[in-house]
């Protein structure tokens, strides 16, 4: 990863993080995430991500 990476997945969780509570929209952040993923690599698989990150 590189310090543009670093850059983004800041803002991306900033951008989902409320400011009081430090609680994260989580299904907001994985889209926001999966989305710029995407855009890095054309390859990226958004369903094998999910099931990665699924409890």
């Amino acid at each position: 990863m590189t310090k543009k990476d670093y850059i983004k997945l800041a803002e991306i969780i900033k951008k989902n993080t409320d400011v009081y509570e430090l609680n994260i929209d989580w299904d907001n952040f994985l889209i926001d995430l999966t989305t710029y993923l995407k855009e890095d690599n054309p390859n990226f698989n958004k369903d094998t991500f999910y099931k990665a990150v699924e409890k």
